[in-house]
């Protein structure tokens, strides 16, 4: 017999977890009662109904709690989601953004491409932040001429 024979625990076949309930506590005027599901998603489907009160269900719970309801985001989730009253999710945006990748700068005289560098410094006196904008342009003979100084 293996080590995992001997070890192996079959998976039980009931559910794990507690049972779903079937009624909401709701509290009125110090008064707590107890409601069935189905009205709980009635109040529900009247503010899905509602364009202006559509909602997930972070916010349904939050509106539920306002009505008084003892619920909390799992339960306002499984009921809706039971009931066909979840929103769809929104699609993401297509990007139609073509980026410039992997390009060089081959300039053949000076003057004729311009970068722009903006740099945020701190100034300790003004307490303030500064703004500047370099302009550079590349020049290959200037930057070999530079090379050859600084070695």
């Amino acid at each position: 017999m293996t080590r995992h024979q001997y070890y192996h625990r079959p998976k039980k076949l009931k559910k794990r977890g507690r049972k779903k309930s079937s009624h909401t506590m709701r509290k009125e005027n110090d008064k707590t009662t107890k409601y069935t599901n189905k009205k709980v998603v009635e109040e529900m489907q009247e503010r899905q109904d509602d364009p202006d009160l559509q909602s997930g269900y972070h916010r349904m719970t939050f509106a539920l709690m306002l009505m008084g309801y003892v619920i909390n985001h799992k339960k306002t989730y499984r009921l809706m989601k039971e009931n066909q009253l979840l929103l769809s999710k929104p699609k993401p945006k297509e990007r139609d953004k073509t980026y410039a990748k992997y390009r060089t700068v081959c300039p053949t005289r000076p003057l004729e491409v311009f970068g722009m560098d903006i740099k945020l410094v701190y100034c300790v006196h003004e307490k303030k932040y500064a703004q500047f904008s370099l302009l550079s342009t590349p020049l290959p003979g200037l930057l070999s001429t530079e090379r050859s100084i600084l070695r």
